[in-house]
């Protein structure tokens, strides 16, 4: 992942190919929903030989202290930066399981050299693979072919069951089915959680304009919270039941955050008393000095939150008679709201000012 930002910093990258190519590297431990589990910051080529990991090469001993939180048991999946035979061993050791895309420059000549060549899986066709495992069936290496071959290295998976999947071929112009081995299902299916993270992270970034990376560090890494928060509330809503186009989307759900924030601000102990201490001649004078002329402006209706804190809505009477701004309700009234400065209608008959703060809606 990268921490957008473009100022003087010893630790700035430059990534090509990343949404966000100069900033700051960090390493991320993310599920596959995008739910970041744990960080770590990349601080230049000798990152991790002072946390016990120095024979490891930076991928590796990036990905032995992010799983140094995890409970053993859980499947490690990876990108061809980190995986090599040496991290899939120390994994091994330590009661987790490994699977990712690995380079032809960490695998011995001898293992290439039994594997088929990429000529003789051409001419195999598409979903062609060829499998190795170690003697002592720890590991497995996998070589898959589809537009090219790329290379597995697992633990856990090799090709013990085949499916097909759909892919598109430029030559006929449709779409055919290509086999595919377990461990590139799994792969595919596990992998992403980073990119998801960087797709949400996108969403109303809180991004203000700074030369200092320690701002910009942690800006990001409220937005990161958020994100964090928002993935795991939508999934205690998936599980109440609760149907998806109730559930607040991302944006939405950083608006309710920020309104609550607001709102508590504002509802300050000096802002309820000086609220409560304004006379209704102050009030009455505030609304005469908007316009002189034509229509009061339209005031925007409060967050759910404000409007349904009790200690500070009491009813007053006004000098002069506005629409009531309750839902579905088309009458005047002189009743307003002091903490809303909204008409409500409340009468014997009709009770809008309860309402409006009990029910939230409008």
């Amino acid at each position: 992942m990268i921490i957008p930002f473009t100022g003087a910093c010893p630790m700035r990258q430059y990534c090509p190919g990343k949404p966000n190519p100069t900033g700051l590297k960090a390493f991320i431990l993310a599920n596959p929903n995008g739910l970041v589990c744990d960080v770590r910051i990349y601080q230049g080529k000798k990152t991790g030989t002072k946390t016990g990991h120095g024979e490891f090469n930076v991928g590796e001993s990036a990905v032995l202290t992010l799983t140094e939180t995890l409970v053993p048991g859980h499947i490690i999946y990876c990108d061809r930066f980190f995986t090599s035979i040496k991290l899939i061993d120390e994994l091994q050791k330590r009661g987790f399981k490994c699977a990712g895309t690995i380079m032809k420059n960490r695998l011995p000549k001898y293992l290439l050299h039994n594997l088929q060549t990429d000529k003789q899986l051409a001419k195999q066709g598409r979903g062609s693979y060829d499998v190795l495992v170690r003697e002592d069936e720890q590991i497995a290496l996998t070589k898959w072919y589809d537009n090219k071959s790329v290379m597995f290295l697992s633990s856990i998976h090799a090709a013990e069951t085949i499916d097909e999947c759909r892919r598109y071929d430029r030559k006929t112009r449709s779409y055919v089915h290509v086999k595919r081995p377990e461990v590139v299902k799994q792969y595919n299916s596990n992998m992403g959680g980073v990119d998801l993270t960087d797709r949400l992270l996108a969403v109303c970034p809180s991004r203000m304009r700074t030369k200092k990376w320690t701002v910009r560090f942690i800006s990001h890494f409220i937005d990161l919270s958020i994100v964090n928060a928002w993935i795991n509330y939508k999934a205690d809503q998936k599980m109440q039941g609760v149907r998806s186009h109730k559930i607040l989307q991302l944006r939405a759900f950083k608006q309710s955050i920020s309104e609550k924030i607001l709102d508590d601000y504002l509802l300050s102990e000096n802002e309820i008393e000086r609220a409560t201490e304004e006379s209704l001649d102050v009030m009455e004078e505030k609304v005469s000095k908007t316009t002189k002329r034509g229509r009061p402006p339209v005031k925007a209706i409060p967050s759910t939150s404000l409007r349904q804190r009790g200690s500070l809505h009491l009813p007053a009477m006004g000098t002069s008679q506005h629409r009531c701004r309750q839902k579905s309700c088309v009458m005047k009234t002189t009743i307003y709201c002091q903490a809303c400065d909204l008409p409500l209608c409340l009468t014997a008959k009709r009770n809008c000012f309860a309402d409006f703060h009990l029910v939230g809606s409008n």
